[in-house]
């Protein structure tokens, strides 16, 4: 006798696929979130620390080039720090949209 089958099965894996796919892609994103995130951290580290030795070098007296260096170099890191800030907006959008399809595909498998 022949084995049953059931003719849905082909649509049930598609959508255990779509889902896992929409897992991967959210896991992925969030990933990019926290490397953002860590980046912007070593920034800030990085522009205190040389706002620290600015100012001791200051007291201490600094030449004006090496002054201005300084400076360039902690406006350099603001900069950095801004478009950092913008690329993870941009990526916390991606997330949450994420978020939401993969609600939907888990919706759209277990609907049937």
């Amino acid at each position: 006798m022949k084995q049953f089958q059931f003719k849905l099965d082909p649509v049930l894996k598609y959508r255990r696929f779509q889902e896992e796919q929409a897992r991967m892609d959210l896991a992925e994103a969030r990933m990019v979130c926290r490397e953002i995130r860590s980046r912007m951290e070593e920034v800030c580290r990085k522009k205190a620390g040389m706002q620290a030795q600015l100012q001791q070098e200051s007291r201490s007296g600094i030449t004006a080039g090496r002054y201005l260096d300084c400076r360039n170099f902690v406006s350099r890191l603001d900069r950095e720090l801004a478009d950092a800030r913008k690329e993870l907006r941009k990526q916390e959008k991606k997330v949450q949209m994420l978020g939401s399809q993969l609600k939907q595909q888990y919706i759209a498998k277990n609907h049937w």
